[in-house]
């Protein structure tokens, strides 16, 4: 085993006028999903001068929080790059935050409550956007996250936790949102046994984690190894998210074991669990160039490495200067390895492995390509532009500013599918700033460089309407904005007002899908329109009637996602990739449904034409293409009645 050295974090925290602040907390959360956010994160107090220090910190980004002394929030800190790198052994020094004026902020308020309607205290409250903030609740279980302004129509998502219930999130949360009120079920527990595989013995020292598999978000998965030491081999997992589980436990000399629990109630306990491991087996391997040269330092991870990790962060093992590597204690049901290096593209070679000989394994890092374009408003540069890439190949997100030239660029891009998004605050003459998106996609390819120029068109339309449910004014409703144009698909967002009146200005002209949707009513409905240049187009939506598509969604597995789509037309899905054909075909999104307990869907408010249904399961906090199951099919709506669809995963 190879020990790293840990890194720090030092800087200031000062006003906007520059003025050091003493006494506020200063704190890092791992911004990878799914990693470890307890181990490799710090804090320490600023002092008198503003200064803070802080250490023993993982390989990674890191994303840096504030907190004021004797608040309850946090908010994310104004760090110019958002996410700080840190290599192993490293101290960045010389990072400056900047604290702006606490009540300038605008928030988002509510209330916390168990299904009895009783307060929850100290629930953990986190708004996730372009900017941030975190609360915990009080007594009465109130909680207000304090988040910076990130421009018009800029929507928030809430995530709840607590030690003692299911988690809970929100999209499509405004700034200014009170009465935010969230209804905690109680979580779930499982008990049993850790054991030897032959002789059925007590284990008495292992780890274990557990993956809770809520088919619609993921929230509240858990993918940290816990130390268990009990003479029987004991063990009690919880808090347990209601629905399907996976568990996982190690211990040294044996190789990790899954077990899958298919169903956990909200408030039960799952008792008797027997997880036998078994001993492991031994993978020697070697990683090369494409010229076959050995590369020196590749961090090797078994398996495939998750969506949004920092790759170094998960190498249990680095090769040697001639290129070598050996793992111990595999499970046999291991598929493949990945080796990471910071000159080259992640790669994945499959394996077979066999108990009781040699396995032999050679893994091959090329440099991948390059993206790289500029960033335009009216054929001016934008500099200070956030840009993230998606890289489908391996369902990896890439983020960067761009420069005083407006340009930004990628390296060591996987090859294959990706996409491209521009999130750009930008000047307008009729406002401070207004925050516009561009998405392009594009194929990448090895040792080739793409190029993704992305201009933000002149915007002088405007978009008006009132949601209806039933008649009635639907004062959640969120509004999303789809726009074909010639410099690629614009995508807007805004939320209705108490009276469900929605405007939307500074709009390019052009084909526009317009989603209205009320995701806690399960409601939605889009419409295709054209707006014109210079003038307001009114579009008013009513949410109730037309047809609906409904059935049971089967064959889903413990940790994985499942979603319904309905895409106008007739859509081919002639890959695996089958998120990179919805993105393609956002403009065509008539309807998405949340998939409850029971594996039960809904598409309401659709009207008649040819449609294709497709159904999605995966492993998103670390899937791949090949762990990624998917369903289309085509369907055709007559008339204003329900059409009923069972869907099966294979």
């Amino acid at each position: 085993m190879t020990l790293y050295p840990t890194a720090a974090i030092a800087g200031k925290v000062v006003d906007e006028r520059g003025r050091p602040l003493p006494g506020v907390k200063v704190y890092t959360s791992l911004s990878a999903a799914g990693h470890d956010r307890l181990m490799g994160t710090g804090w320490d107090d600023t002092g008198a001068d503003g200064a803070f220090h802080i250490t023993g910190l993982a390989t990674g980004k890191h994303t840096l929080w504030v907190r004021r002394r004797g608040m309850r929030s946090s908010t994310r800190a104004a760090e110019p790059n958002d996410m700080i790198k840190v290599e192993p052994g490293q101290t960045l020094s010389g990072v400056t935050l900047v604290l702006d004026a606490e009540d300038a902020r605008p928030t988002i308020a509510g209330r916390v409550t168990d299904g009895a309607g009783h307060p929850v205290r100290d629930a953990r409250v986190t708004a996730y956007g372009l900017t941030g903030g975190m609360a915990t609740t009080d007594d009465n279980g109130s909680y207000e996250v304090r988040v910076r302004p990130g421009g018009p129509g800029q929507l928030y998502r809430l995530d709840v936790s607590h030690d003692q219930h299911a988690n809970d999130a929100r999209d499509g949360v405004p700034a200014g949102a009170v009465d935010v009120d969230f209804v905690l079920r109680p979580s779930g527990a499982i008990e049993g046994r850790v054991l030897d595989a032959d002789s059925g013995t007590p284990i008495p020292e292992f780890q274990m984690l557990h993956i809770d598999g809520d088919n619609e978000n993921q929230v509240g998965v858990r993918t940290r190894f816990r130390r268990h030491r009990n003479e029987e081999g004991r063990f009690r997992v919880a808090p347990v998210e209601p629905g399907p589980v996976t568990l996982v436990a190690k211990a040294p000399a044996y190789a990790p074991t899954q077990v899958e629990v298919p169903h956990v109630g909200s408030g039960d306990t799952i008792r008797n669990i027997q997880i036998r491991l078994s001993g492991g087996v031994g993978l020697t391997g070697v990683v090369v160039d494409t010229d076959g040269r050995p590369v020196a330092n590749a961090g090797i991870v078994p398996g495939r490495i998750p969506r949004d990790m920092a790759p170094d962060a998960l190498a249990v093992v680095r090769t040697q200067e001639d290129g070598t590597f050996r793992l111990e204690n595999l499970s046999p049901e291991l598929a493949g390895v990945s080796a990471c290096h910071p000159d080259y593209a992640v790669s994945y070679a499959p394996v077979a492995l066999v108990t009781g000989r040699e396995n032999r394994i050679t893994i091959v890092l090329g440099r991948g390509g390059i993206v790289e374009g500029a960033v335009y408003y009216a054929g001016e540069p934008c500099p200070g532009q956030s840009v993230v890439l998606n890289a489908l190949a391996r369902l990896t997100a890439h983020k960067t500013k761009t420069d005083e030239h407006g340009a930004y660029r990628f390296e060591n891009v996987d090859p294959g599918e990706v996409t491209v998004i521009v999130q750009a605050r930008l000047e307008h003459p009729s406002s401070d700033t207004i925050t516009r998106s561009l998405v392009q996609t594009a194929e990448v390819e090895e040792r080739a460089t793409t190029v993704l120029d992305f201009d933000f068109l002149p915007s002088n339309a405007a978009l008006e309407g009132v949601v209806t449910v039933s008649g009635e004014p639907a004062p959640n409703a969120h509004i999303s904005v789809v726009i074909e144009t010639s410099a690629g698909m614009e995508l807007v967002h805004a939320q209705v007002d108490g009276n469900g009146w929605y405007r939307i200005d500074n709009l390019p002209a052009g084909s526009v899908n317009l989603i209205a949707e009320m995701p806690d009513a399960n409601r939605m409905r889009s419409t295709h329109l054209e707006i014109l240049a210079g003038q307001v187009t009114r579009q008013d939506v009513e949410l109730t009637g037309g047809a609906s598509i409904e059935g049971v969604v089967s064959g889903m597995k413990a940790g994985e996602q499942c979603a319904v789509f309905a895409l106008r037309g007739d859509i081919a899905f002639p890959g695996p990739d089958v998120y990179a054909v919805i993105v393609d075909h956002a403009s065509d999104i008539t309807g998405r449904a949340r998939i409850d307990e029971n594996g039960s869907y809904q598409l309401p408010g659709l009207s008649p034409g040819r449609y294709t249904v497709v159904a999605t399961s995966g492993t998103f906090q670390g899937g791949a293409p090949e762990d990624m199951r998917f369903v289309a099919t085509p369907i055709e709506i007559t008339d204003e009645t329900t059409t009923y669809l069972d869907i099966e995963l294979e």
